[in-house]
């Protein structure tokens, strides 16, 4: 009975101090592009315009519906009412949901394992840094791990209503992203293997009719899973099409091509950029310790074989395509998380001092995570040292609303019928979310004709020239940040310029 309890004072405090990494100063951090663009896709929701899956740029429709319902229940419903902590709780509450997901292997591998797992998925910086954007990778690692527990279970037991669940499960992640086919071939890679190893008699004659119609089950269920949310309920049958002509169809944005190693380097090659030592290899070595620690029995040794191959095959796979981003690491490195709760598998058969290191070893890994995931969404939150920070959004571009606001308080501009603003350019994201609140903003991706009537141009960097062309004589012009790398140049009326100038002569 005392074992029981300290087991659940263990995940009660497990769920605090996730939820204490993910909500601490949650909206502190300024809005990335990605999440920005997910927002207003929310807001045609929450709006009642009406959802269209869009195959070339968007992936699934399954965040943005679990968003809408957080932000009605929080009483936002338009574009304009939006706040950053109602757009990013639902990514949080995978996150959470996540940490607590060990709890479906507990009977399988044991409490202490389970525990030691959900340690490493809550305090993991990778994990902790995005499930704090509004970004679709923290409901995909949600339900890859929920997934690879209905598919366990349906091969230990084999009936009906694990085939249904194994099959929304896998609706699911379709119906959240594109790229769980990657994950479908990294688990069949796996299962392959061990089906190799231990049954390598195995012949498809074999196969019973009641293990094909269990496959037919999951594939219906996964079918009709995937179709209700790309379809809208059934409402926009197109989407269905639409969902698989993404694989044809989508375009990635430029300047993502990273090398073949670059997930290796950013996940577990030590860097000291700013701050703390950044890495998360010390998990990956406890990972390695479960792999030896399961490799020898045949239930926990499936499980383990089945962890590392399934992260190798995601790791290959992921590094073959030369679009890469860190967030894309969620799901491979949660079965990492998994892996390495198997360190402690019949941790009672150790020596004394094997525990006693292997503890060690453990509490500085937690440590040691919970110390990077402070600073990564602290202090270095959108640093672009910070090597989770990727293309963040500056603290100039958070700063533009009240700049204009103060702009447009100028009595130069109040007696004036026209203050518009122009943004010339095609990537501006984030910016849209930062001028929500004026009225008079229009988009256009070159120079129009009538520029030099706005009282306010932003113009992206492929679009400087021609902007400081048409707008010399007219305009005085300003530098700022909006991401990484990425300024913005921001033209100002003359009149209204020197107005500013004579308000903030800094």
């Amino acid at each position: 009975m005392r074992r029981k309890s300290l087991t659940w004072v263990g995940w009660i405090a497990l769920f605090f101090l996730a939820a204490w990494l993910r909500l601490n100063n949650l909206e502190s951090t300024p809005i990335h592009a990605d999440e920005a663009t997910g927002a207003k896709i929310l807001s045609q929701r929450i709006e009642g315009t009406g959802y269209n899956f869009d195959p070339k740029h968007y992936h699934g429709p399954f965040p943005s519906l679990v968003a809408e319902s957080i932000a009605r229940l929080s009483g936002e419903t338009s574009w304009v009412d939006l706040s950053l902590f109602t757009l990013r709780l639902g990514s949080v509450i995978a996150g959470l949901l996540t940490v607590m997901s060990p709890l479906l292997w507990a009977k399988t591998v044991g409490v202490v394992p389970a525990l030691a797992a959900a340690a490493c998925l809550a305090s993991s910086p990778l994990l902790v840094y995005y499930n704090r954007i509004y970004i679709h990778e923290s409901w995909l690692l949600l339900f890859g791990i929920i997934t690879l527990a209905a598919l366990h279970r349906l091969y230990a037991r084999k009936n009906l209503p694990m085939a249904i669940i194994s099959g929304i499960s896998i609706g699911l992640l379709f119906a959240i992203k594109e790229s769980f086919v990657l994950s479908i071939l990294a688990w069949a890679g796996s299962a392959t293997l061990l089906l190799v190893i231990h049954r390598p008699k195995l012949r498809l004659h074999r196969l019973r009719p009641q293990s094909l119609t269990l496959v037919f089950l999951l594939v219906l269920a996964s079918f009709g899973t995937s179709s209700y949310f790309y379809s809208d309920g059934f409402r926009n049958l197109q989407g269905i099409i639409d969902s698989c002509k993404t694989y044809i169809d989508y375009e990635t944005a430029p300047g993502h091509e990273k090398n073949f190693s670059y997930y290796l380097h950013f996940l577990l090659w030590p860097k000291k950029t700013v701050g703390t030592l950044w890495t998360e290899i010390t998990v990956f070595a406890l990972a390695a310790i479960g792999l030896w620690r399961t490799g020898k029995e045949r239930k926990s040794g499936s499980i383990g074989i089945f962890l590392a191959t399934a992260t190798l095959l995601h790791w290959i796979l992921y590094s073959c395509i030369a679009y890469k981003t860190p967030w894309l690491m969620l799901l491979p490195w949660g079965h990492v998380c998994l892996l390495a709760g198997l360190a402690f598998y019949n941790y009672q058969t150790l020596s004394l001092t094997q525990r006693r290191s292997l503890l060690l070893l453990f509490i500085g890994s937690i440590g040691w995570q919970i110390v990077q995931s402070r600073e990564a969404t602290g202090t270095y939150a959108n640093d672009e040292r910070n090597p989770y920070a990727y293309v963040a959004t500056s603290r100039d571009a958070r700063k533009i609303p009240e700049w204009i606001q103060q702009i447009q308080a100028l009595p130069e501009a109040s007696i004036r019928q026209n203050n518009r603003i122009a943004v010339i350019g095609k990537q501006y994201w984030p910016l849209p979310w930062f001028l929500r609140d004026f009225r008079e903003v229009e988009y256009h991706p070159i120079p129009n004709k009538s520029l030099a009537d706005y009282s306010i141009v932003f113009a992206l960097p492929e679009q400087n020239t021609a902007c400081d062309a048409r707008l010399d004589k007219s305009h005085d012009k300003f530098l700022k940040s909006l991401r990484s790398n990425v300024p913005v140049s921001i033209y100002l009326q003359k009149d209204l310029a020197k107005a500013w100038y004579q308000t903030n002569p800094q």
